[in-house]
């Protein structure tokens, strides 16, 4: 009968893991008992199927009689009969698995705070960083930030930085720049809806200043950190109310207009240049203002562990 070479392999394959099912069983019935290793079976049977000296060989000639421990005298349903008994005796190898744990974790934060509002006539300082008409209130929180906010609406415009602007209905801090502006390098006018306006010295490039709020024929001046004299005790808002017919006429550069919802901002023509429209129209001032400010965090972290597993 011939046998091909896929059909050889195979019954050499067989003969060797029968070799190791025997050490296997002599194992396990004396765990003490020295046995060999896969390598080592298949070494030494390489060299009888060679034809070394070391072993006696595989193969019998005919009418010989097998002999001895490394002769074996198989019949070939026996033999894929035990191969099968083998096979199901090796563990087979662990798959592979991915496992995916998402872990998260959820804060949220809740701020009410309460203003009240008395009718204020005309404009007035109240210290170095606060002062207010009876419709806005305007924040000089250090030399190079300055608030706007429209007390009807809540809504505030902060002017930081070299200056950006930042309204406060919009997602981000830098929500446009001076530069947008092209008629004055130097000077940009936010004119307000009670007649106010408030008049930044600042470079498209530069931080403030100095900045000027005038209404009817009262005006304030504060001094911001671009003004070489500034200090922490000569900057911000001058406390002494001035009258406009006393000092020069003051350059308004680009003018921007307030809207209706308190921070969007139009230029002459009513196109918009900051700001968006968020909110219903302003109103009147109210005498107090109840503001809530909830805010929720949610934060996911994904973690893949590679595992094995026996089966």
């Amino acid at each position: 009968m011939y046998v091909g070479s896929d059909s050889l392999q195979s019954l050499v394959m067989a003969r060797r893991l029968l070799l190791l099912t025997r050490e296997i069983e002599k194992h396990r019935k004396d765990p003490t008992a020295e046995t060999k290793s896969f390598k080592e079976i298949m070494e030494e049977d390489e060299i009888t199927l060679s034809g070394g000296t070391e072993s006696t060989p595989v193969a019998p000639t005919p009418g010989q009689a097998t002999a001895g421990p490394d002769n074996l005298d198989i019949k070939l349903s026996d033999l894929c009969k035990r191969l099968d008994e083998v096979r199901d005796q090796i563990p087979a190898e662990a798959p592979s698995q991915e496992s995916v744990t998402i872990t998260q974790s959820t804060s949220t934060s809740l701020e009410v705070d309460w203003l009240g509002y008395k009718p204020v006539d005309g404009l007035a300082v109240r210290d170095r960083h606060f002062a207010e008409t009876n419709l806005y209130t305007f924040d000089f929180i250090d030399g190079s930030t300055f608030k706007i906010t429209d007390k009807s609406t809540g809504k505030s415009t902060t002017i930081w930085g070299d200056p950006h602007v930042d309204t406060s209905d919009q997602d981000g801090s830098n929500n446009g720049d001076f530069s947008d502006l092209t008629s004055s390098e130097t000077h940009t006018t936010f004119s307000l809806r009670d007649g106010t306006k408030v008049i930044f010295t600042a470079r498209d490039n530069d931080v403030i200043e100095s900045v000027d709020i005038i209404k009817g024929d009262q005006m304030v001046h504060g001094t911001g950190s671009a003004d070489p004299t500034f200090s922490e005790q000569s900057g911000l808002f001058d406390i002494r109310l001035r009258e406009t017919s006393s000092i020069p006429q003051l350059s308004q550069g680009d003018v921007v207009y307030a809207g209706g919802d308190g921070n969007d901002w139009f230029d002459a023509a009513h196109h918009m240049v900051w700001g968006m429209t968020t909110g219903p129209l302003a109103g009147s001032t109210p005498r107090s203002v109840l503001q809530i400010h909830y805010s929720e965090q949610v934060r996911q972290t994904l973690s893949a562990d590679h595992i094995n597993t026996s089966i």
